[in-house]
């Protein structure tokens, strides 16, 4: 679940990012500069990991704080670490 809080941030750089995209499409259909459309695809990369971080603090927030103090079992808190190492070190 995503905070309200978190949501805002969130959707406003996927909007951003969706309307970059266009952007950068147009751009290699015009056959633009490459550097140009290199520096439209860096804009649309850091909007999308600030969205992962407010995500991944969303989650932290909600999921992750409930979830390591319910389960007191040493495997089933390590399986959940894991899994959010797991998603964090993907996106890097």
């Amino acid at each position: 679940m995503i905070l309200p809080e978190n949501e805002k941030r969130v959707l406003l750089a996927v909007k951003k990012a969706q309307g970059v995209l266009e952007k950068i499409a147009k751009m290699i259909e015009e056959n633009r500069y490459c550097l140009d459309v290199v520096q439209q695809v860096n804009a649309v990369t850091g909007l999308m990991r600030g969205a992962r971080g407010a995500l991944i603090r969303n989650h932290l927030q909600s999921c992750a704080s409930g979830k390591l103090a319910c389960h007191t079992d040493p495997k089933e808190r390590g399986e959940f670490i894991d899994e959010l190492v797991k998603v964090i070190d993907a996106g890097s």
